[in-house]
C-alpha cells in the first residue's frame, strides 16, 4: 500500500467521523431522550452501542477506529457568562 493510498484511507475515515459527529449534533435531543447518562458509540449515522461506563463501551465496539464515542448529558450544559 502506497503513501497516498494511506492518505486517502485516512482521509475517508476523517470524514465518517466528522459525518458521525454531526449526526450526533443533530439529533442530541431525541439522543438526550433516549440515552441520557449514557456513553454512546455511533457509526454510520447509527447508535451501535451504549453503556453507562465508558470502559464498557469500548468492549462492545466492535471497530474503534470507525466509532464516535460521545457521553449523553441529560441536559446542554450553561456556560457562565
Amino acid at each position: 500500500m502506497d503513501d497516498n493510498m494511506i492518505d486517502e484511507l485516512v482521509a475517508d475515515e476523517i470524514v465518517a467521523f466528522e459525518a458521525d459527529r454531526a449526526w450526533i449534533d443533530a439529533h442530541i435531543e431525541t439522543l438526550r431522550k433516549e440515552y441520557a447518562d449514557y456513553w454512546i458509540a455511533v457509526q454510520d449515522g447509527k447508535v451501535i452501542a451504549r453503556a453507562a461506563d465508558v470502559g464498557e463501551l469500548l468492549g462492545k465496539v466492535p471497530n474503534l477506529a470507525r466509532a464516535c464515542v460521545e457521553f449523553i448529558s441529560p441536559s446542554a450544559p450553561t456556560l457562565p457568562l
